[in-house]
């Protein structure tokens, strides 16, 4: 599948402003983000490795998604942006864990 030059930019875009966002959360927030969305761990094994019960690391996954869609509209993100950044982690979520 091609991609056009315009999309292409658009989805960098997209990613430099979700990225910003994301580093303005705090960083127990952030640690949660980063481990269970981009390194595809499962809640347990965060739970373990920061030594806080499962359901601390899904308050925190939870509340994060809420912090980065604020971030995302305070950047001024296009509602797009911000629908595709929860989306993901909801879907994320309902994957990942089991419960």
């Amino acid at each position: 599948v091609h991609t056009s030059p315009s999309a292409a930019v658009a989805r960098l875009d997209e990613q430099k402003i979700f990225l910003v966002a994301l580093g303005q959360l705090p960083p127990e927030f952030r640690g949660v983000i980063e481990r269970f969305y981009w390194e595809e761990r499962p809640i347990v094994e965060i739970a373990e490795e920061l030594g806080i019960p499962p359901g601390t690391v899904k308050s925190r996954l939870f509340r994060a998604k809420a912090l980065l869609r604020e971030q995302l509209e305070q950047l001024r993100a296009p509602p797009e942006v911000a629908d595709s950044a929860t989306r993901v982690f909801e879907e994320k979520l309902r994957a990942l864990d089991p419960e």
